[in-house]
C-alpha cells in the first residue's frame, strides 16, 4: 500500500470513528473494508498496527505529533 493510500484510508478512519462520515453510500466492497478497520480499530484502539493505521495521516500532516489525541 501506498503512502497516499495509508493517509486516505486513515483520514476516512477518523471520520467515520469521529460520526462525520457514513460509509453507507459506498460499494459493498469498499464499505466492508472500511467498517473492518473501524472495526479492528475500535476493538483495540491501542494495538500498535491499529494506532498506526488510525493516526497515520494525523502524523504526516502534523510531524511534530500536535493534534494526535
Amino acid at each position: 500500500m501506498s503512502e497516499q493510500e495509508l493517509i486516505y484510508i486513515s483520514v476516512i478512519m477518523q471520520l467515520v470513528v469521529e460520526g462525520k462520515a457514513q460509509l453507507s453510500n459506498l460499494s459493498p466492497g469498499i464499505q466492508s473494508f472500511l467498517e473492518g478497520a473501524v472495526d479492528n480499530y475500535l476493538a483495540d484502539p491501542e494495538d500498535e498496527q491499529n494506532f498506526t493505521l488510525y493516526h497515520y495521516a494525523t502524523g504526516v500532516f502534523n510531524p511534530n505529533k500536535e493534534g494526535m489525541h
